[in-house]
């Protein structure tokens, strides 16, 4: 029987969230096919988790402080950490052979460089050390769209940059929902979140203009051909939507009620961004 720690710590909800922003950049790019795309979210996932259970190694300081993280495997279970290594680094060298043999160098590069900024740049520094290490991760969480649309591109063009920009600009209001909503446990744990050394007003405005961004950056899709007018339609009522709500609890007092709002309503708008990519994707 499989231990099922194995799969607990590889995060299965953020390999679902994953799955579906590499579809996005795969379906993107207009011309794919069923073994690129089985061979790219395979290889991209395993190289995935393999930084989810790295991060979760350096986070083991912080994670037992957090309630939201008290209960994870390597935190409650001293033991299978040094197994729990050895598996990530199988999964990190499957990956890059995965990758190797059914994509390309580019892509290979990429999740390299994701390594680097999600490893070396935000969990052992930036997360610890400053209130813009947001930024940084969200610069991580916004490759895997990236390789999945180089995985058949083979090249960085116009439509890479953008459907990169969507994920990144997407992310910082996302994540500074969390933030919010996490407030106190980060503040426990000393993690200079934005909201803590920035204050909430400030957070809510940044949310707002984050949000604005998105919103050209995701109307940058149709206004170069890449998607059509159901995909303009779409997005741009749910975009809107999520703008207004965040601009009408700008001075809400009721700040874990309207932060959920903001939270769930982003899960909603970035499904809808990568199936609506799926239905109306144009050759350009």
């Amino acid at each position: 029987m499989v231990n099922k720690n194995y799969l607990v710590i590889a995060k299965p909800n953020i390999i679902i969230g994953n799955v579906i922003s590499i579809l996005g950049g795969i379906f993107l790019s207009y011309k794919w096919n069923i073994k690129i795309l089985i061979g790219s979210l395979l290889g991209i996932i395993l190289i995935i988790v393999f930084s989810c259970i790295l991060n979760n190694y350096i986070d083991l300081d912080i994670d037992s402080i957090m309630l939201r993280t008290n209960t994870r495997v390597l935190v409650t279970n001293f033991l299978f950490i040094k197994t729990a290594i050895n598996y990530a680094y199988i999964l990190f060298l499957l990956g890059l052979v995965i990758l190797y043999k059914l994509t390309n160098i580019l892509v290979i590069s990429l999740s390299l460089i994701g390594i680097v900024i999600y490893i070396l740049m935000y969990s052992l520094y930036y997360k610890r050390n400053s209130p813009y290490s947001t930024l940084i991760g969200s610069l991580a969480g916004s490759l895997p769209p990236l390789m999945g649309y180089c995985s058949i591109s083979n090249n960085i063009d116009l439509a890479a940059i953008i459907i990169f920009l969507i994920y990144w600009l997407w992310q910082i209001p996302h994540s500074y929902s969390i933030a919010i909503l996490k407030l106190n446990e980060y503040m426990l744990a000393s993690i200079p979140v934005f909201p803590i050394s920035k204050g909430l007003l400030t957070t809510k405005k940044h949310i707002i203009v984050y949000i604005f961004c998105f919103i050209i950056a995701e109307f940058m899709l149709f206004l170069n051909g890449y998607t059509g007018l159901f995909y303009f339609s779409l997005m741009s009522l749910l975009s809107f939507y999520w703008l207004f709500v965040a601009i009408l609890t700008y001075k809400s007092n009721r700040v874990e009620f309207v932060t959920k709002q903001i939270f769930f309503i982003s899960i909603l708008i970035i499904v809808c961004l990568n199936l609506m990519i799926f239905i109306d994707v144009k050759n350009p």
